[in-house]
């Protein structure tokens, strides 16, 4: 009996401890979030282009850019209108169309 009592104690204390670290986990993940949120800066879309390079649609303030990106830096590859992005939104067409659009190509 006095076994069976030790091994409901260790039980109760391991259930304890993992609730401990589901509630930790939950709050860093809720303050990792709400730091990463930038007040200025919104990435609209996001594709990748090759392993370590994509190209996305940023939104700062009143302007919108799109740029691509890879692990040497990021190059501004033109400014988007708010006309253009609205009819891509509208239409639902993705991400790859808004930019063969940009450089002239058709799908």
């Amino acid at each position: 009996m006095e076994e069976f009592l030790r091994w409901m104690q260790v039980m109760g204390f391991l259930i304890l401890v993992l609730l401990i670290f589901y509630i930790f986990a939950k709050y860093l993940k809720t303050n990792v979030e709400s730091l990463r949120r930038s007040k200025y800066i919104n990435v609209i879309d996001s594709v990748a282009v090759g392993q370590k390079t994509s190209l996305q649609v940023a939104k700062v303030g009143d302007k919108t850019y799109l740029l691509g990106v890879s692990d040497t830096g990021v190059n501004l590859i033109d400014e988007v209108d708010e006309a253009t992005l609205e009819e891509y939104k509208f239409q639902k067409k993705d991400f790859r169309a808004l930019f063969n659009a940009k450089i002239g190509k058709e799908d």
